[in-house]
């Protein structure tokens, strides 16, 4: 055999091994590929970001990110998203890298609800969807965009109830939700003369709790009060353990606020008043008639013929007119009131209760930056002072604080026992006291036994001036004190322009 021979049969032999290796190593490439796709579909969104997810998978390919393919790893990616954000997001995203894709998505479901129910009177008819009698071409479109937005329709009975006898029931208020396992829908007797029927939903989740829930108002009745035994308690109570020992103000006047308040308790008789009722015109003869219908309109669901239709228009016809009749008795009592009443306060009274129904309050809430109502006076004056500083033109960037004139001392501040009994001693009982709860009448009555035994009440403000005083000899830093004294004036309804007039009074101290 020829050497070119041989030559040639072990090139040809060299040529088949190279194609078997390339073969299998195709054949790996392509299990390992398919792998990993196995593996990247597996992932899912849960309740991250899709930048996290994002994140997720390409560390679950590693070294291999470079060399997969960038079409498919797009594409696994944005199934993984929800379906309204591949919604958004399915014009663009063959324009727009993967991470580009990712922080849009970001965004969008920043913004996009995350439950969608929409409730009302839609008037259409469909036969297979609503079981309504024929299919209208709006039935066809709230249908159509019930599947396209994935929603549930959970209204299953009639909810027009017809005044004739032949007409048929239908379907015509729905609701619609994304969340159907969360929503219990209760049908009851339609209200007045309307023929649809009441749809009352439920859902477990608890509303957020006001930020100020109304209190109870205390009715202290003075003139039964054990003055005698009150003095006492107050003369014997260990002030200064118990109220002068720590050294916050505020603390401290919270913990006096405490005691006066425990003592009045004890020795003044006191009730609370009950809240009043929404619906003042709404008597027994109502509540039986409205409870007449709803046996009624649940008869005639159960058991539907002409008597039973019969008797549920008249129990509704006749709690119409009952609850209308109620209304109107209510209205003329209080105008025979008025019309008899001297007194301006009555008048007054029903002005206020009239503007509360057409005008809101011209302030708005303070809101926090969490999104909570701001209640207490500290974390009101945060909010101004951020306010203010946010607004403010003024460009302090460098500058250094000014430094208090050496020259020039304040005088020592002098609280005589005499000038605060006085204070005490003529305040109006009659005006309306602060947010504490202690009436002035207590003060006015309790202020010659003073806050500590053997001590008078000029204690507390020696107390509180004692830190101001060293810290204005020391330039060192001590407390702000601000006195309410929002009380202090009268406020009077002014019925043409809607706003308040204030008339000048005479500030009176809160302890």
């Amino acid at each position: 055999m020829s050497s070119a021979t041989l030559n040639s049969r072990a090139a040809s032999a060299a040529t088949c091994t190279h194609q078997g290796t390339g073969l299998e190593d195709a054949e790996r490439h392509g299990g390992m590929s398919r792998r990993l796709q196995e593996l990247l579909s597996q992932e899912e969104l849960g309740g991250e970001k899709p930048t996290d997810l994002l994140r997720r998978m390409k560390k679950l390919l590693g070294d291999k990110y470079t060399s997969f393919d960038k079409e498919l790893f797009l594409q696994l990616f944005y199934q993984r998203l929800p379906p309204d954000t591949q919604r958004c997001l399915f014009t663009v995203k063959n324009k727009l890298s993967v991470d580009e894709l990712a922080t849009l998505a970001d965004e969008f479901m920043a913004t996009l609800p995350q439950e969608i129910s929409i409730l009302g009177d839609f008037n259409v008819h469909h036969q297979l969807w609503l079981s309504s009698p024929f299919t209208d071409h709006p039935g066809e479109l709230a249908y159509n965009f019930a599947i396209l937005h994935d929603l549930e329709q959970l209204v299953q009975h009639p909810t027009r109830t017809p005044d004739r006898l032949g007409d048929t029931p239908n379907i015509l208020d729905l609701f619609l939700t994304s969340n159907p396992s969360a929503y219990a829908v209760t049908l009851s007797s339609p209200l007045g003369s309307s023929d649809h029927n009441l749809i009352s939903l439920s859902c477990p989740i608890t509303s957020i709790p006001p930020q100020d829930p109304p209190k109870r108002r205390c009715l202290w009745r003075f003139a039964s009060a054990s003055w005698g035994d009150l003095r006492r308690y107050f003369a014997d109570f260990p002030w200064n353990d118990y109220c002068f020992r720590v050294r916050d103000p505020c603390l401290c006047a919270e913990r006096i606020t405490e005691v006066i308040v425990s003592g009045m308790e004890a020795y003044i008789p006191h009730s609370f008043s009950r809240p009043k009722p929404s619906k003042p015109w709404f008597n027994t003869a109502c509540s039986r008639a409205i409870h007449d219908r709803e046996v009624a309109h649940k008869r005639y669901l159960s058991l539907p013929s002409p008597e039973s239709h019969a008797l549920y228009i008249s129990a509704r016809n006749h709690a119409k007119s009952v609850l209308q009749l109620a209304k109107n008795s209510f209205i003329n009592r209080k105008c025979q009131n008025h019309s008899r009443s001297n007194s301006p306060r009555d008048f007054w009274y029903l002005a206020k209760n009239i503007s509360n129904n057409f005008a809101s309050s011209s302030f708005p809430p303070l809101l926090q930056p969490d999104g909570t109502t701001a209640i207490t006076s500290i974390s009101k004056a945060e909010l101004f002072a951020q306010t203010f500083a946010q607004n403010s033109t003024l460009d302090d960037s460098g500058l250094v604080s000014p430094s208090p004139p050496s020259d020039y001392f304040m005088p020592p501040i002098k609280i005589l026992r005499n000038d605060v009994f006085h204070a005490l001693a003529g305040l109006n009982p009659r005006k309306t006291y602060g947010p504490d709860g202690v009436p002035h009448i207590v003060l006015r009555n309790c202020a010659s036994y003073g806050f500590r035994q053997g001590r008078s009440t000029g204690d507390l403000l020696a107390f509180l001036t004692e830190s101001w005083s060293s810290s204005f000899r020391d330039f060192g830093e001590t407390f702000a004190v601000a006195l309410d004294i929002s009380k202090a004036f009268d406020r009077t309804s002014n019925p043409s322009g809607g706003k308040h007039i204030t008339q000048g009074s005479h500030r009176t101290p809160n302890f």
